[in-house]
């Protein structure tokens, strides 16, 4: 598997957690130190940003 934060193209923050999603094997939810979340289909290694926290690292992701 790719490295998520190599995915993001421009991204320079690394990858701070990740999560796989409890029922898709291929979903990745991963957060950044610069806090940026996103979801990535690790299959076509297609990244899809979804939420951006200002000035704050992502320190825990869940799945509802």
């Amino acid at each position: 598997m790719t490295d998520p934060s190599n995915a993001l193209g421009k991204n320079k923050y690394p990858v701070c957690c990740f999560k796989w999603h409890p029922t898709k094997a291929n979903i990745l939810a991963f957060g950044t130190t610069e806090g940026r979340v996103a979801f990535m289909d690790v299959d076509t290694l297609t990244v899809t940003p979804v939420k951006v926290k200002e000035s704050c690292s992502v320190e825990d992701l869940e799945w509802f």
